[in-house]
């Protein structure tokens, strides 16, 4: 487990956690279950967490792509937003061509960058920072 934090701020742990997708194992490193404590304290700081936590929705993505490859099989993918990449790695997992994981915060972008190197997907993942509505396409 990993953390951050300051004195003035609190600590954030991080943990690596297995997905099972499909015949794929995912690994990704998400945020640690919080107190609610915490939970509030960043929220009143306005603190983005939301893109370093496991979704139950990218999970789903995840085993749609799992379940009908075709839909990404030779293409180049783009997630926006990916958080931790779960669906999108699982699209290069499936066979996409070129995966672009992107997300317009900071933290995200590391941990994506651990997520992809820890499973293995340097090759065809590439991580890049777009935040929604900006100049210029990932």
């Amino acid at each position: 487990m990993a953390a951050y934090g300051s004195d003035s701020e609190p600590e954030i742990e991080y943990e690596d956690k297995a997905f099972a997708v499909g015949p794929w194992t995912l690994t990704a490193r998400v945020i640690a279950e919080l107190p609610l404590d915490v939970l509030f304290d960043l929220e009143n700081k306005r603190d983005e967490i939301s893109g370093q936590r496991a979704w139950p929705g990218s999970l789903l993505l995840a085993l749609t792509v799992d379940r009908k490859p075709e839909l990404v099989a030779g293409r180049t993918v783009v997630e926006l937003g990916a958080g931790g990449g779960l669906a999108g790695m699982a699209a290069a997992k499936a066979g996409a061509s070129s995966v672009a994981l992107t997300d317009g915060d900071a933290r995200c972008l590391g941990l994506l960058r651990d997520n992809v190197e820890a499973n293995g997907l340097k090759e065809t993942c590439a991580v890049s920072r777009y935040a929604w509505g900006g100049a210029g396409a990932p």
